[in-house]
């Protein structure tokens, strides 16, 4: 059976209300009717959907549910970590990456483009700038030798 634990000073349920959450908590009940949830928690149909209204009665089955889930979490952890010491490595890698020991490799593309004609306009812009400072600039040849064209399997 789940505990439900309220908090002093926070929202206290009644007598009825602590029957359907407990209810509502059950895993054994997803799924069931409001009829059968109702005679379950011993309320009748319509409590059960003036009680459903109340946000204070919400806050309280949700964070029970967050409760029940974290309760959980931790035998899901441990066979997690049972795994990972058993040799399986994708269990083996989401850990250190959980824990920040290892971060994947990822292929970022940014999209940007440059042909060589905006290079020799911006070399020339360049060369006016610096010539009218009185620096005079070597000049470049700009010239293509070959086409490179993206390779997808290249890994850096």
């Amino acid at each position: 059976m789940t505990k439900t634990l309220v908090i002093q000073g926070e929202y206290e349920p009644t007598p009825a209300e602590l029957r359907l959450l407990v209810v509502l908590e059950d895993l054994n009940n997803i799924g069931k009717s409001v009829t059968d949830i109702s005679k379950l928690a011993d309320i009748s149909r319509n409590h059960y959907y003036k009680t459903m209204k109340k946000p204070e009665f919400a806050n309280l089955l949700n964070n029970s549910a967050i409760q029940n889930m974290r309760a959980r979490l931790a035998k899901v952890n441990e066979s997690f970590i049972k795994e990972a010491e058993q040799g399986s490595f994708a269990h083996q890698k989401l850990l250190f990456e959980m824990v920040n020991l290892y971060t994947p490799k990822q292929k970022i593309d940014i999209g940007i483009t440059t042909t060589l004609e905006s290079k020799k306009e911006k070399y020339e812009e360049y060369k006016k700038h610096m010539e009218s400072m009185g620096k005079p600039v070597e000049n470049i040849e700009f010239t293509v030798e070959e086409d490179i064209e993206d390779d997808e399997s290249y890994d850096d």
